[in-house]
């Protein structure tokens, strides 16, 4: 009896819930074999992101300045702009490690706000990652110090309701510590079933 393609996607997606990264990229190249399915180029898809070691990110925040004083950091709550690149050296690892680069400034003053860092990413759990960095300041206001952070985000859906959150918090080696978190709720208008 041959072996059913759907059964086994659905299996590579539990794996992948479950964390278990290799047993997944091991069940959807089991379905991709066993024959032909309408599913297949998803599949496929994310058998790709399964295995692939660099990946690159960026984003902008654009919202009002944030903290000021003399000893805040003007990236703290304010508009900013960032990019990381990351490389994963063994992606399917139950709790894979990377090695991280990113840049970031504060969007109202980029030049004096500049900061690089780089640092190793570790991701004990789904949606949560621990990561300890170099800072290095580019501008006159960033500065250089090495970081520890905790950070955790996820999503989940009922029905029409939507909710994802982000948070994080982490401490410098001086002692100064900080932590931030965003959370967005929304309900789908309409919904499209393929």
């Amino acid at each position: 009896m041959a072996a059913d393609p759907f059964a086994l996607a659905t299996a590579a997606y539990a794996r992948l819930a479950a964390g278990d990264r290799r047993a997944a990229a091991t069940l959807f190249d089991a379905a991709l074999a066993a024959g032909p399915h309408p599913g297949a180029a998803g599949w496929q898809a994310e058998r790709r992101r399964l295995t692939r070691r660099w990946s690159a990110e960026g984003y902008a925040l654009l919202r009002a300045a944030g903290a000021t004083g003399p000893a805040a950091a003007p990236l703290l709550g304010g508009g900013q702009s960032g990019a990381q690149v990351a490389f994963t050296p063994d992606p399917l690892q139950r709790r894979p490690l990377a090695v991280i680069a990113r840049l970031t400034a504060a969007n109202a003053e980029p030049g004096d706000t500049a900061q690089a860092a780089i640092g190793l990413r570790w991701r004990p759990l789904a949606g949560v990652s621990l990561a300890a960095e170099r800072l290095v300041a580019l501008g006159s206001a960033a500065r250089d110090d090495w970081s520890l952070r905790l950070a955790a985000g996820g999503e989940a859906a009922r029905g029409r309701l939507r909710l994802r959150g982000y948070g994080e918090a982490g401490v410098l080696a001086n002692g100064d510590v900080y932590d931030g978190g965003e959370g967005h709720a929304g309900v789908a208008l309409a919904q499209r079933v393929e």
